[in-house]
C-alpha cells in the first residue's frame, strides 16, 4: 500500500513522514504533497490507498480534496487533521466518506492507532471483495454448466414444457424467448494431429468459442451469451438467436468470419452446419438429428467447411438416425473400452438400417462417414 500527505506546512509532513514506522502497517511508498491540486494529480499517476489531509489549507481545503476523491477514486481513504475550530468541518465530512479525522497538534500514536484502523478496515473489505468476487465466478460457473446441461438434454430428447422452458431461459439469462425463430449450429474444431490430447482439444474448443462469441455478436447491444454444449461426438452444439443476428444471411456471414479468424489465430480449421431457422418452442431433438445427418452426409472427413441446411432438397424429408445417435456415443464407449456394448450397439444400427425408413444410400453414407472419423 501506499499513502500520501498533503498539508501546505512543509514541517508537518516531515513530521508526519518521520515519526511513523510506516513498514509496520504495510505501507511501501509515502508520497507528499503541498495542496489539493497537486494531491490530485499525484492520485491519478500513483496507486493511493491511504491518504491524510489538513482540512485548513490556501486555495482548496481539504474537504474539496474530499469532494474531489469521492469522484475519481472513492477507494481512497482519507484521514483529516483538523484543528478545534474545523471540528464541526470534521465531523461533517465523515458523513462525505471520511475515513476518521484527528484533532491537531497529533502524536505519533495518535496517528498510529488511527493507521491501524484504517489499514485493517481495508484488508476487510479486500477480502470481502476477493469473497465476492469467487462466488460471482462460482455463480457464472454454474450458470455455464447449467446452460449447457440444459442444452444437452434438449437436444438429446428431452421434454419440457413451454412454461418450463421459459423459466429456465429467464434464470439462465439467455438471449431467447420461447416463441423466437432460432438457428441450431453443429461445428467440429479440426486438428492436423491425430494424437491430441482430449484436454487439448478441449482447450482449443473454448477458444474456438470465445472467438465465436465475439464474432457473432459484435454488433449486437447487451453482449449476449452464446448457448452452447458439447455433445457425444465432441461436436459444438450452438443455438442461435436468428433474428437478432439478422436471420440465416446473417450467421453465415458471421460464421465465414470465425472461420478465418480460427485459421488465422489458432492455425486449425472448423466445419460448421447450419440449421433452418426454427421456433425455440419446438422439439429441439429433431433438428439436431437433422443436423447431424447433413454433418456426415456432406461434410463428412472434409475439412474447412460451411453447409446451410436450407442448401438441401427437403431435407426434413430424410429421417434421422436414432440408435446411432443413442448416449452413450459409440466412440464413448470405444474410449472406455466397453467392447461388447460396442458391438451390440453396431448391430443394433444395422438393424435399423434394414428396416424401411433407412434403406437409402443418405443413411449409408452418414454411417460411413461417421466411423471412419
Amino acid at each position: 500500500m501506499n499513502i500520501l500527505l498533503v498539508d501546505d506546512e512543509e514541517f508537518v509532513l516531515d513530521y508526519l513522514e518521520d515519526s511513523i514506522n510506516w513498514p509496520d502497517y504495510g505501507i511501501n511508498r509515502v508520497f507528499r504533497a503541498n495542496s489539493a491540486d497537486e494531491a490530485l494529480d499525484l492520485t491519478e499517476k500513483e496507486t493511493i490507498s491511504i491518504l491524510i489531509t489538513d482540512i485548513r489549507m490556501p486555495e482548496k481545503s481539504g474537504l474539496e480534496l474530499l469532494a474531489g476523491l469521492h469522484l475519481q477514486k472513492p477507494e481512497i481513504k482519507v484521514i483529516l487533521l483538523s484543528g478545534y475550530a474545523e471540528f464541526e468541518y470534521a465531523k461533517s465530512a465523515l458523513q462525505q466518506g471520511a475515513a476518521d479525522y484527528l484533532l491537531k497538534p497529533v502524536t505519533a500514536d495518535e496517528v498510529e492507532t488511527c493507521l491501524g484502523k484504517v489499514v485493517l478496515q481495508i484488508h476487510n473489505e479486500r477480502q470481502e471483495k476477493m469473497v465476492l468476487s469467487k462466488a460471482k465466478n462460482v455463480l457464472r460457473l454454474g450458470d455455464s454448466r447449467t446452460r449447457q446441461h440444459l442444452l444437452l438434454e434438449l437436444v438429446l430428447g428431452k421434454r419440457c414444457s413451454p412454461i418450463e422452458i421459459t423459466q429456465q431461459l429467464l434464470m439462465l439469462h439467455l438471449p431467447f424467448l420461447i416463441d423466437d425463430d432460432c438457428i441450431l449450429a453443429l461445428i467440429r474444431v479440426e486438428t492436423d494431429r491425430d494424437d491430441d490430447k482430449p484436454e487439448d482439444l478441449e482447450l482449443y474448443r473454448y477458444a474456438v468459442l470465445n472467438m465465436a462469441e465475439e464474432i457473432l455478436f459484435e454488433q449486437v447491444g447487451g453482449n449476449p451469451s452464446l448457448w452452447w454444449c458439447v455433445d457425444s461426438h465432441r461436436l459444438l452444439v450452438v443455438v442461435l438467436p436468428s433474428k437478432l443476428l439478422d436471420g440465416i444471411a446473417g450467421v453465415e456471414i458471421r460464421t465465414k468470419k470465425l472461420q478465418e479468424a480460427v485459421k488465422k489465430y489458432l492455425k486449425k480449421s472448423i466445419s460448421v452446419v447450419l440449421s433452418c431457422p426454427f421456433p425455440l418452442g419446438q422439439d429441439l431433438n429433431r433438428p439436431y438429428l437433422q443436423a447431424l445427418n447433413e454433418f456426415w452426409q456432406f461434410i463428412g472427413t472434409r475439412r474447412d467447411s460451411v453447409l446451410l441446411m436450407n442448401e438441401i432438397a427437403d431435407p426434413m424429408q430424410v429421417k434421422p438416425l436414432k440408435r446411432f445417435y443413442e448416449s452413450p456415443s459409440i466412440r464413448q464407449l470405444m474410449d472406455t473400452g466397453r467392447w461388447e456394448e460396442v458391438v451390440e450397439r453396431l448391430e443394433s444400427v444395422l438393424e435399423e438400417l434394414d428396416s424401411p425408413p433407412y434403406q437409402t444410400q443418405h443413411h449409408l453414407v452418414e454411417v460411413v462417414y461417421y466411423l471412419y472419423s
